[in-house]
């Protein structure tokens, strides 16, 4: 039977493969499931798959998972796949994920907290047994684990993956402290209550252990309206007095750059300018140092703990995850 499947009559079926071996089909299948906690010598699991090689055997992935009720996926609720942002996080997150023997599914929410709610629940009666979250608002808890990657609303029970705002105020600090730079001015017009205001903080502590003088300190909330001219002036007060700039999103650190060059007669500015860049997105121009977290690392830490939640019961709820930041800078490379 066994050898008219291999001629051509459709795949081998499991009894058919278990005859050909003499073996039990629950011993085959053991093995070709590496399913755990039953012993099967080791020439017996090597003869098992030599044969679903030959006879080019494949589990039945649907058979299996109505069988041990696990699917062996993940659902990903993400804004979109356009964004480099998104796609580098989910190279990192596939990655890991088939490395594991699992795969995903992915769905986009567009920003949208209802379309995210009902991708949440159209996800979850496929059976994924486990979710990783991008960018949501949420309304609800899960009720499989769930990763959540810059979420807002109600994270209860979820593990969250956040940037480290102390380590990267170190990093971007340290940085300047090696050059001998003592005086920084932070540039902060993006006070938008997504985390900037921690992050101010966190740079503000920070400075004061390395004995680094923040200039002019942050620029207040209710300040958020400042107009270019303003910026401008600041950025070349910085210039003139060689004072380094520090920003918090791409946009503003481009513009330092661009009005630092203009300052020193497009000969290029000796004013460092960094940027500690929390949400990873935009490209930085030559002259920008940038302090981000690797999104592709993010995307391999979600997949290694919604794995870990899954695989080992070990509950990851409540708990926050932080990925290692980088300092690049545009012309450089990783210092």
């Amino acid at each position: 039977m066994a050898t008219r499947k291999r001629n051509g009559e459709g795949p081998i079926s499991l009894k058919a493969l278990a005859e050909y071996l003499k073996l039990h089909p629950a011993t085959v299948s053991v093995v070709l499931n590496d399913i755990p906690g039953r012993a099967v010598p080791e020439p017996t699991r090597a003869r098992i798959k030599e044969a679903a090689r030959l006879f080019g055997y494949r589990p039945n992935a649907l058979a299996a998972s109505l069988r041990t009720g696990r699917t062996r996926s993940v659902g990903v609720v993400l804004p979109e796949l356009s964004n480099s942002l998104y796609a580098s996080i989910m190279n990192g997150l596939g990655n890991r994920l088939t490395q594991r023997g699992y795969c995903y599914m992915a769905l986009h929410h567009g920003y949208s907290p209802i379309t995210a709610r009902h991708n949440i629940e159209i996800l979850s009666t496929r059976g994924v047994e486990g979710l990783i979250l991008i960018d949501a608002m949420l309304d609800r808890c899960s009720t499989v684990p769930a990763i959540t990657i810059g979420c807002r609303g109600l994270l209860e029970g979820t593990a969250r993956i956040e940037f480290d705002q102390y380590r990267a105020a170190a990093l971007t600090l340290g940085y300047l402290a090696n050059r001998d730079r003592r005086k920084l001015l932070v540039l902060n017009r993006n006070l938008d209550g997504t985390g900037e205001d921690s992050l101010s903080a966190a740079v503000r502590e920070t400075a004061e252990s390395v004995h680094i003088e923040i200039v002019d300190g942050v620029i207040p909330s209710h300040r958020q309206d400042m107009d270019h001219r303003d910026f401008c002036n600041r950025v070349r007060y910085a210039v003139t007095e060689s004072i380094a700039i520090l920003t918090f999103n791409i946009q503003d650190a481009n513009a330092a750059a661009v009005a630092a060059c203009d300052k020193s007669g497009g000969s290029g500015s000796q004013c460092p300018v960094l940027c500690i860049d929390r949400y990873g997105t935009g490209t930085p121009l030559p002259g920008v140092s940038v302090i981000r977290q690797p999104p592709s690392a993010v995307g391999q830490l979600s997949a290694d703990a919604i794995l870990q939640w899954i695989c080992s019961g070990e509950d990851f709820g409540g708990r926050v995850l932080t990925v290692e930041p980088e300092l690049v800078g545009a012309r450089s490379g990783v210092f």
